[in-house]
């Protein structure tokens, strides 16, 4: 078996989790002698077990529900902002349409943010509001999105304190 393409960026815990526990159990299938990976496999499981252990602390954590709340908070924020541009697209005057225009564009450009890791999707969003508040600041403005960015500014950050916070419990 060969994987052509695994993106390991699209991987959340429980998907990371889930690859290697199936990896794990082909090798058991196969025989780790067999294979001739014997000392291979053997810091695979080491690691494989500090892996559920790491997963277990985060399930119990107290922070983890709040997080995920969070997350959705702002992925909700985004995907009313691209409705409200999307929706602009079609509006009678052709400035507020011409602003929506260069607003997708933008979005575009960042692509979907909410398939993104944590990590990778605060940043992200940093920058998107980074431009959103400064280049595209007169776009925001007629097609009216400026109390759109201020919130999603507002979830991001309450997310990144959130997920800071977690990291002093593991």
């Amino acid at each position: 078996m060969k994987i052509k393409n695994l993106h390991l960026s699209y991987l959340r815990n429980n998907d990371h989790f889930q690859f290697h526990t199936r990896f794990k159990e082909l090798i058991e299938l196969l025989t780790a002698s067999m294979l001739k990976i014997e000392n291979l496999f053997a810091d695979f499981l080491h690691s494989y077990i500090r892996e559920i252990e790491l997963l277990d602390q985060i399930h119990s954590n107290n922070i983890t529900e709040d997080l995920v709340e969070a997350d959705n908070n702002r992925d909700i924020t985004l995907s009313g902002m691209s409705e409200v541009i999307k929706a602009a697209t079609r509006h009678f005057r052709l400035e507020v349409r011409q602003s929506a225009s260069r607003l997708i564009s933008l979005f575009d450009f960042y692509g979907s943010l909410t398939i993104n890791t944590y990590d990778d999707q605060t940043a992200a969003i940093n920058r998107l509001v980074e431009e959103l508040v400064s280049k595209y600041a007169t776009d925001v403005a007629t097609v009216g999105l400026s109390e759109w960015v201020s919130e999603l500014k507002i979830k991001n950050l309450v997310f990144d304190s959130l997920k800071k916070s977690r990291y002093p419990e593991i």
